[in-house]
């Protein structure tokens, strides 16, 4: 345990690593570290930036890292039961980011990846045998629903990234919004319309 946070406090250089934030690692989500903390328990984010540097330029490096900023800031100012709750801001060294949230399993695209096996990763047993009910999905779906309301309604916010890589399982199976890299306010002159469908249908009765 002493080793692992010492790791993370050598990522995070000039930092200390909190120990409610001590992580152990189970596996990744999205190229981020997925850890779980002591007492309270949390999960930790970490994203190594010289994964940006694949890209060969340098400019475009920093815009992954600032885009990431960016999403976590997003969390840290939007509070919402469905939105992923942020337990500690990011912290920043010149080779990583991280931050702490909520205890999470996994990523949706964690978990669908592992029942259609169409995306290998070194996950944790308890992801890749986790299955939902069909009670699960539509109750999910109505929290990402709930999210998207309170973004679209309450902040004038479009998130404009939703996908399963954005969905984030949490330990109580609870389905919350994040992947607000790309969010974007709305035009002040755009008008929310109600759109109504007519149920193309006859009634028992008749």
């Amino acid at each position: 345990m002493v080793a692992i946070k010492s790791i993370i406090n050598q990522c995070i250089e000039g930092k200390t690593v909190s120990t409610k934030h001590l992580v152990l690692p189970e596996g990744k989500v999205n190229s981020l570290l997925l850890g779980r903390a002591m007492q309270p328990e949390a999960s930790v984010f970490y994203f190594e930036k010289k994964v940006a540097e694949k890209l060969h330029k340098p400019k475009r490096k920093e815009t992954i890292t600032e885009i990431l900023r960016f999403s976590v800031r997003q969390l840290d100012r939007l509070k919402h039961p469905k939105l992923l709750t942020l337990y500690h801001p990011i912290e920043e060294s010149n080779d990583a980011l991280a931050f702490a949230t909520e205890p999470v399993l996994g990523t949706l695209a964690n978990v669908l990846g592992c029942l259609e096996e169409r995306l290998p990763q070194n996950l944790p047993p308890l992801v890749r045998e986790y299955s939902f009910l069909d009670l699960e999905i539509k109750y999910g779906v109505l929290q990402l629903t709930e999210a998207l309301c309170f973004l679209h309604y309450s902040c004038k916010l479009i998130h404009r990234n939703l996908c399963p890589q954005s969905v984030i399982i949490n330990k109580r199976g609870t389905w919350k919004l994040a992947g607000l890299e790309f969010a974007e306010k709305c035009n002040e002159n755009d008008i929310m319309v109600n759109i109504f469908f007519p149920f193309n249908c006859v009634g028992l009765e008749v």
